[in-house]
C-alpha cells in the first residue's frame, strides 16, 4: 500500500510518495532537515527560528502565581501587562480590576493607587483620561518582555 505525505515551509516544500516503510525511514531525516532550514532562515523575517508563546494562552491566573507572593502594586502590574499582552490596546484600571475579578484573583484595596505607583517607578504610563500602558520596562519586569 502507497503512502504519500506533503510538507511545506515557506518556499520549502517536500512530497513523498512510497510504501509506509519509506515514507517511516525518510520522515525523521526530513523533519531534521527541516528544522535546520528553519535556523537558517534570514534574522529580518519576523518569528525565524524563534518560539513565541501565543499571548491568547496566556493564563492570568497562572502568570500571577508564578511571579510569587505579590503586593497589590504588582499584582496589578502583572494583570496590567496580561491586559496588554492579550489585547494590545490601551487600558483603564476598570479592565485590572475586571481582569482580576474574571480570574478569581483577590480584589485590589485601591486599583488608582497601584497605578499611580506604577507610574511614578515607570512600569506604566498615562495616555490620556482614564487610560494607560504599560511600558517596556513593566512587560520586562513580570516576564512579558517578548510581547513589547
Amino acid at each position: 500500500m502507497n503512502s504519500y505525505i506533503r510538507f511545506k515551509f515557506g518556499d520549502f516544500s517536500v512530497e513523498f510518495e512510497g510504501s509506509e516503510d519509506f515514507i517511516a525511514q525518510s520522515l525523521p531525516k526530513l523533519v531534521s532537515d527541516m528544522a535546520a532550514r528553519v535556523s537558517e532562515l534570514p534574522a529580518d523575517i519576523p518569528g525565524a527560528g524563534q518560539q513565541t508563546r501565543d499571548p491568547r494562552a496566556l493564563n492570568l491566573a497562572d502568570l500571577i502565581k508564578s511571579q510569587g507572593k505579590l503586593t497589590q502594586v504588582r499584582r496589578f502590574l502583572t494583570a496590567a501587562a496580561w491586559l496588554q499582552a492579550t489585547d494590545a490596546g490601551e487600558i483603564s484600571t476598570g479592565h485590572v480590576v475586571r481582569a482580576l475579578k474574571d480570574n478569581l484573583q483577590p480584589r485590589l484595596t485601591n486599583p488608582s493607587d497601584c497605578l499611580n505607583a506604577n507610574v511614578r517607578a515607570g512600569c506604566c504610563e498615562r495616555s490620556g483620561g482614564n487610560r494607560f500602558f504599560v511600558t517596556a520596562k513593566g512587560m520586562e519586569s513580570v516576564g512579558l518582555g517578548e510581547y513589547l
